[in-house]
């Protein structure tokens, strides 16, 4: 699926999709050039050829779930490390914390055996905005519970904390457009890079 010309308005959810094979691509050519491995190399380690390494790390094709594991398996990593992050596992929420980090500074921070997150950079500040409103939500949660006289007004304010989180509404800010439009210009220089066969 290839972007729309205006994915401002294009659904999160497709957008996630459409762009799901960038982000595991760029992972693995992130480790494969960290490994100082060509795309040929890479490629006879798990049986493919240069050219579908290249489409991988572009983005052009999408790896099965086999091909991923083989590939982490090549670069010495773990699968998880070349997929979208997902947190159901403590493994899984360390790559999710991870990835924060390398997109938002995401900062760990430790004090009297109590480890933190922080954000604190130019590049967290659209992040920022949504800890505040996460935050705002999750005190007026906790003020219901505090005044909750019985089970059902408890379960309310549950409900009612879980219906935000459920339909957490986009906050648009002002470099949404401008890093949207960096990204469809990466997608169209990695398809034409692909076309044109370009290595690395």
């Amino acid at each position: 699926m290839s972007m729309n010309n205006n994915p401002i308005n294009q659904d999160p959810v497709d957008f996630i999709d459409a762009t799901a094979a960038n982000r595991i691509g760029a992972r693995i050519r992130e480790i494969r050039l960290a490994r100082g491995l060509t795309q040929l190399e890479l490629g006879e380690k798990v049986g493919l050829s240069a050219d579908r390494v290249r489409q991988y790390e572009t983005g052009y094709r999408k790896p099965k779930t086999d091909m991923i594991k083989a590939i982490a398996s090549a670069l010495e990593v773990q699968p998880l490390a070349l997929i979208d992050p997902v947190a159901t596992s403590y493994l899984g929420a360390i790559y999710a914390m991870f990835e924060l980090e390398k997109l938002y500074d995401l900062t760990l921070t430790e004090a009297d055996g109590i480890y933190s997150f922080q954000f604190k950079s130019e590049k967290s500040q659209s992040l920022v905005k949504y800890l505040k409103v996460w935050y705002e939500a999750l005190k007026i949660y906790k003020e219901g519970l505090d005044r909750a006289h019985n089970t059902k007004e408890a379960e309310d304010a549950l409900l009612k904390y879980n219906s935000f989180k459920w339909s957490l509404p986009d906050l648009p800010t002002d470099n949404d457009a401008d890093l949207l439009q960096l990204k469809m210009l990466d997608d169209l220089i990695n398809e034409l890079r692909a076309k044109l066969n370009l290595t690395e």
